[in-house]
């Protein structure tokens, strides 16, 4: 009697293919077979594509990396608005700051009368009457004193205009005195240069210097400093200003004189 071999089979997959035609779990998906009765997925990877069919309207691959129409249509004017909102940022903070600018011209204090400050020294001289006269400093409250007279304000006031006060004040005691006052030492000119400079800190020049000469007072920007950001900070108002272009010479107008109070920050 002939007996017919007898397969011994994983038990799995004899049950799978009894079973039918069924896909084969996800680890086996690599190797699986359609002539052994197995149902292969389909493949996933796409094909290469011809590049000269990569447009076509039938290769969906070629539509998934073609942007939508809404967003091409929209694109220019997306780039547009976007080009109009930074020159209308640089317009509103270059237009402003030409006015700035064109303000601290006008108000150079070196083409005007030296104003008078607190810790300033003056001399007041009667004329043949030494008795009335004196040196005197001007306290931080804006006042000096006299002999005979008493306080009188003196900050804020051109040497000019204290004369003619004090000469008002000791008409009361002395006819026809003759008054001249002199400004001796100059102490209230002081600012600030803050941020990333060699020396920061409070400098009190005797003469009025500019925005350049301020920062080389405090040795000059740091490798740290961004000096295409320079602001001067005055009372309220933040003047923008481009050291680079200064010396440069590419916007010379921006090297305005720094004021007593003001404070010059290298970011």
């Amino acid at each position: 009697m002939s007996h017919a071999p007898i397969r011994i089979s994983d038990s799995r997959e004899s049950h799978l293919r009894f079973a039918g035609p069924k896909r084969r779990p996800r680890e086996w998906q690599a190797s699986c077979d359609p002539a052994g009765g197995w149902e292969c997925p389909p493949r996933m990877n796409p094909a290469p594509m011809n590049p000269g069919t990569a447009n076509a309207p039938g290769n969906r691959h070629a539509q998934s990396l073609t942007p939508p129409a809404y967003f091409v249509s929209f694109a220019p004017w997306l780039v547009l608005l976007v080009g109009c909102a930074l020159l209308l940022g640089c317009a509103a903070r270059y237009g402003d700051a030409s006015a700035l600018y064109a303000e601290a011209a006008r108000n150079d204090p070196r083409t005007h009368p030296y104003v008078i400050g607190a810790s300033d020294v003056v001399r007041i001289t009667v004329w043949k009457d030494p008795n009335l006269s004196a040196d005197a400093i001007v306290r931080p409250d804006g006042t000096i004193t006299l002999p005979l007279v008493g306080e009188v304000a003196a900050a804020g006031r051109t040497a000019v205009e204290l004369q003619a006060k004090v000469g008002e004040r000791l008409s009361a005691f002395a006819k026809d005195a003759v008054v001249t006052v002199a400004i001796l030492e100059v102490n209230s000119y002081r600012f600030t240069v803050a941020g990333n400079v060699e020396h920061p800190g409070i400098f009190t020049p005797k003469y009025y210097v500019t925005v350049s000469e301020a920062i080389a007072l405090a040795a000059g920007p740091n490798r740290y400093a961004s000096t295409g950001n320079v602001v001067i900070v005055r009372g309220s108002r933040r003047i923008p200003i481009d050291y680079d272009a200064i010396l440069s010479g590419k916007n010379p107008e921006q090297d305005i004189v720094v004021l007593a109070g003001d404070s010059v920050r290298v970011p």
